[in-house]
């Protein structure tokens, strides 16, 4: 009985171990399932396509859902073909991928980049890798691999490549541009100095002196002549820059950098053992922003112009002096004739005698104009200060020209003038003013023309204004009017003549008494002078 108990056990071991490997078998195939479903769903949920094929590539086992999103076409179509997909490859890549899809992927080598067309005519960038799956003896039985779209990778970095090569040609252009700048700023450098070293010989040979200074005061140009001619004002020759600049009557020079200043100086020379005169013009130094840098001021020796000057006053007084005895007999002579001294004239002889009274009282005028301008020039023009009303000194002017005036039909008139228009001045130089002012409106006023005269007060002055209609004076002419010996060129038919001294003795004059003379005028439509006065303001 034991052999088939050991038998019914043989039996019964047998069939419990053919369940227990049964029961293995189903566990086996249950995980590997399971792991065969997470497979699956990690592959048809990833955006890269993976991929399984044979050794020899002519299965495909396993293509993921990826393939038809990226490449286009149906994964039945792979498995059908499984060489397929090269055919989306773009020509200029796919021998490059299937040399390397042969030569490489057994090898675990295969890295790929290429390019596939879509069926819409896109193209994509692909990144394809594979490697060699080996069994439990270690031949190589699978190929796997994972193919991902890299089109927008592809882009930023062919974008980035083109910043690169734009930003390489910009570093090279910007190079190049420093590369011409500089040079162009070497070129404008050595011009600069050459220029600044043509000035500093210019400055430093110049006959002239030339001083610069700082908006601080300091020096900071100062040529030879300069030192020169202002060295020695101190008796020191040797005199350095801040010394020269401090010589006195140059301090009103540079007080107001902002301010242009003009003046005459007189300094002693020792070598001359004399004075020397100077005009020292100073002008605001502006860099090209138009910003204050400083002050340059320029120094000329008109000693010779002076001297030349004076000889010049003292021979026109001279010759006044002298013209004016014969010319004094003359008009007593013509004035004895024309009484009839001589006998009774002819209608022709009192003409002629017309005529030479006439230009004797013109020879007259000029000798005293001349008389004048030297008395001026040289400080010894007397002024017999009265108290007189302007008001009854234009009346009569205007009474002793009124035939001069309605010979050309011109209408003077007089504005109602304020009460008091009482100044303290010299009676004779007024009237040759305003005398003067009236002459010459009536000679350069056509027939029919008008001629004004205003008084007001301004403050403490009084302003007299002659107004007229004339011909007018060119804009660039009326700062030149004043000056001696100047007039105003006429093209119209009616020349005026004149000797261009009495504006300048207007001016003089006016100035003498604490006063101010200017034009205003428009070409063509007429002149306006005008004068002021220190008034006399009545105590109240």
């Amino acid at each position: 009985m034991s052999v088939p108990e050991k038998i019914s056990l043989d039996v019964t071991a047998g069939m419990v171990g053919t369940s227990k490997e049964e029961r293995y078998r189903r566990l086996t195939e249950e995980a590997l399932r399971e792991k065969e479903e997470r497979f699956r769903q990690v592959t048809e949920n990833i955006e890269e396509v993976f991929w399984m094929s044979s050794i020899d590539k002519t299965q495909m086992i396993y293509i993921s859902p990826g393939y038809e999103t990226i490449w286009g076409r149906t994964c039945a179509s792979l498995y059908e073909q499984p060489t397929s997909w090269m055919d989306a490859i773009h020509p200029d890549d796919r021998d490059r991928v299937r040399r390397a899809a042969v030569e490489k992927q057994v090898r675990g080598e295969y890295n790929e980049e290429y390019r596939i067309v879509s069926g819409d005519g896109s193209v994509r960038w692909i990144r394809d890798r594979a490697f060699p799956v080996r069994d439990e003896r270690g031949e190589i039985y699978r190929i796997v691999g994972v193919a991902a779209d890299i089109t927008d990778y592809k882009r930023v970095e062919q974008a980035m490549q083109q910043a690169n090569r734009e930003l390489a040609e910009l570093n090279r252009t910007l190079e190049e541009r420093v590369r011409e700048r500089t040079n162009e700023l070497e070129a404008v450098i050595r011009q600069v100095n050459n220029e600044k070293e043509k000035t500093d010989r210019i400055i430093n040979e110049i006959a002239d002196g030339v001083i610069v200074l700082d908006v601080t005061g300091n020096v900071l140009v100062i040529n030879p002549a300069a030192r020169t001619l202002l060295g020695n004002a101190r008796q020191a020759g040797d005199a350095d820059s801040s010394e020269v600049v401090l010589i006195p009557h140059l301090l009103e020079l540079f007080q107001d950098p902002a301010e242009a200043a003009a003046k005459e100086l007189e300094v002693y020379d020792p070598r001359l053992a004399a004075q020397r005169v100077l005009k020292a013009t100073a002008v605001p130094l502006k860099d090209e922003r138009g910003v204050l840098i400083g002050k340059v001021a320029v120094f000329h020796d008109i000693t010779q112009f002076k001297e030349v000057d004076r000889l010049k006053s003292e021979f026109i007084s001279q010759v006044s002096h002298e013209l004016r005895t014969p010319l004094t007999s003359i008009k007593g002579y013509i004035d004895n004739l024309r009484d009839g001294v001589a006998g009774a004239l002819k209608e022709k002889q009192q003409h002629y005698l017309d005529r030479m009274a006439k230009n004797a009282d013109h020879l007259v005028r000029l000798i005293n104009d001349l008389l004048d301008v030297s008395r001026i020039e040289s400080g010894n023009m007397p002024l017999n200060l009265t108290s007189l009303s302007l008001r009854d000194l234009v009346a009569e002017v205007i009474n002793s020209l009124r035939p001069i005036a309605a010979e050309k039909r011109l209408q003077v008139t007089v504005k109602e003038v304020e009460a008091g228009s009482r100044v303290r001045a010299d009676y004779a130089k007024i009237e040759q003013i305003i005398s003067n002012l009236l002459d010459n409106a009536i000679k350069f006023t056509p027939a029919g023309g008008r001629i004004t005269i205003t008084m007001q007060h301004e403050g403490k002055f009084l302003k007299t204004s002659i107004r007229d209609t004339g011909i007018g004076i060119p804009p660039d002419k009326r700062s030149k009017i004043f000056d001696r010996f100047y007039r105003v060129v006429q093209e119209s038919p009616s020349k005026v003549n004149g000797t261009g001294l009495g504006l300048y003795i207007a001016k003089n004059l006016i100035e003498m008494h604490g006063g101010r003379i200017w034009v205003t005028s428009e070409v063509g439509k007429g002149s306006e002078f005008s004068f002021i006065l220190p008034a006399i303001v009545k105590n109240m």
